[in-house]
């Protein structure tokens, strides 16, 4: 004879152990969700950051380039040019910087005629300090051989300038240059 009691028995065993299947499936699909849904979340993260990372680095090399030739061209001066040299330089400057040259372009260009000055510049080194989308810092060495009516066969001279710059529209202009030492 059959014990009525053990048919409930072997059920209740088949649904627990069901439920506990169940259970662990359940938990196990969570978690791998989670872990998708991170992971899927990680990526795009790494993604936006290696995007500003080389928009950085574009925006950086382009400051650097920027404030070389702006420093070439600030120290490159000949007395017969002078007057394309101060438009260049008006042209790559803005600010309080571009008011003060203004100010002082006709005294500089009878500085430089009247000295008979010519100079040839070249840039040595430029790294950049800091930067963001709006403003930068530059510091730049240059050396540049100087001839006038004192030195006729020339005077080597070093420079070295932070230079700041602002972004306007589309372009990097100086906006102020420090002499360091």
């Amino acid at each position: 004879m059959t014990d009525p009691g053990a048919d409930t028995v072997e059920q209740r065993t088949c649904t627990t152990k069901s439920g506990w299947r169940f259970a662990v499936t359940a938990i196990a699909l969570s978690v791998l969700v989670v872990a998708i849904i991170g992971l899927t979340v990680a990526a795009t993260l790494m993604q936006f950051h290696m995007r500003a990372t080389d928009s950085d680095t574009d925006r950086d090399a382009e400051v650097v380039a920027t404030a070389r030739r702006m420093v070439t061209d600030l120290t490159t001066l000949n007395q017969g040019g002078v007057d394309g040299s101060i438009k260049r330089i008006l042209d790559e400057t803005t600010g309080s910087f571009r008011d003060q040259f203004s100010h002082q372009a006709d005294s500089f260009r009878q500085v430089v005629a009247k000295g008979g000055v010519d100079s040839t510049a070249q840039v040595t080194e430029a790294g950049l300090v800091d930067a963001d989308d709006d403003h930068a810092q530059v510091l730049v060495a240059s050396t540049s051989t100087v001839k006038n009516t004192d030195a006729p066969n020339g005077q080597q001279r070093l420079y070295r300038m932070k230079v700041s710059l602002q972004h306007v529209g589309a372009t990097w202009l100086i906006s102020d240059v420090e002499f360091v030492s």
